[in-house]
């Protein structure tokens, strides 16, 4: 079976992450303008996020030559562009949608495709999968349910996942912000390890085994007191 996330975007605010400062993460619908017309290869355009200024668009990129031209979008695009085959008229134009979906503006060739992920649920899927690694021996997969402390520990490692992509703070701004979030990952990283190493899983923890003690693995060795040699 397949784990699912066990912590999700809508929970992250519970836990010390404002929602304005999340959505910023979110995948917002895109333009896409052409610019030089032509081939792939000859074939040139722009993009910006849909609600920006038309300052905001991006340097003039040109496609590469080839059956298809695939661009990887730099945050806050969040996905990727694949132009297909066909020759591309100057000035048209496409809206790439927050799932991807692309409609075509008048006149524009049929032949652009998009994926789009959202940050946030792969910084929830990371923390999940991070936590489940820390956690052993003591777990079977798939964890079913977690109760709240392990819960504000996986959002805790999700918030400095989306820290670390979005670049920290200075030194001199917020003073101390980006250090306790980082403060808190960390602690988080040791709780779940701890788990792994312990002799139990916690009451609260449901996962695929049928004993407390999860695989029934000690992480270290259980004995008698040293003897003295």
């Amino acid at each position: 079976m397949t784990q699912a996330n066990l912590i999700t975007p809508a929970e992250l605010p519970q836990y010390g992450a404002p929602s304005e400062w999340l959505a910023q993460f979110q995948p917002r619908p895109l333009a896409v303008q052409i610019i030089t017309g032509g081939i792939l290869g000859v074939m040139s355009f722009q993009w910006k996020r849909q609600e920006q200024d038309d300052n905001t668009w991006s340097a003039t990129i040109i496609s590469e030559a080839g059956a298809s031209s695939q661009f990887d979008l730099p945050d806050p695009g969040y996905g990727s562009l694949i132009f297909g085959a066909g020759s591309y008229s100057p000035t048209t134009s496409y809206v790439v949608g927050s799932t991807g979906i692309v409609t075509p503006g008048i006149g524009a060739l049929n032949a652009l495709t998009a994926t789009r992920f959202d940050p946030r649920l792969v910084a929830c899927t990371t923390a999940t999968k991070k936590a489940c690694t820390w956690m052993q021996p003591r777990i079977v997969g798939p964890v079913l349910s977690v109760g709240e402390d392990i819960k504000e520990w996986l959002a805790h490692t999700a918030i400095f996942s989306l820290l670390s992509r979005n670049g920290f703070a200075p030194a001199s701004a917020e003073a101390g912000a980006d250090d306790n979030r980082r403060a808190n990952a960390e602690s988080a990283k040791r709780e779940l390890k701890a788990i792994g190493a312990a002799s139990e899983r916690p009451a609260d923890l449901v996962d695929s085994s049928t004993s407390q003690q999860g695989a029934g693995l000690n992480a270290y060795p259980l004995g008698d007191d040293l003897a003295g040699w």
